[in-house]
């Protein structure tokens, strides 16, 4: 296993201890915090893909196309963490 998928387990590990804490405590306010920070995030990701995506060909650098790539790696990402906290919940 690579570092970072054992980091991801331990995090998923920590992050399922505090949602079930949280629910005997009668709260889940947290993981609900969490992923209104996540969307938030991510409605500005797709904005900013969107503001990409209708830009001229002509007027798109290989930077731009680069951008674009990172934003929708960062989507997906966001999307796995709203679902992986969701399932905590």
């Amino acid at each position: 296993m690579k570092p970072i998928q054992i980091l991801r387990l331990l995090i998923r590990e920590e992050m399922e201890y505090y949602g079930n804490l949280m629910k005997t405590m009668g709260s889940s306010s947290s993981g609900e915090v969490e992923i209104d920070k996540r969307v938030e995030e991510l409605q500005t990701v797709e904005g900013q893909i969107q503001q990409l995506e209708v830009t001229p060909l002509r007027m798109t650098t290989s930077d731009d196309a680069k951008k674009l790539d990172a934003l929708h790696a960062r989507k997906a990402e966001l999307e796995q963490q709203i679902r992986d906290i969701q399932g905590v919940m």
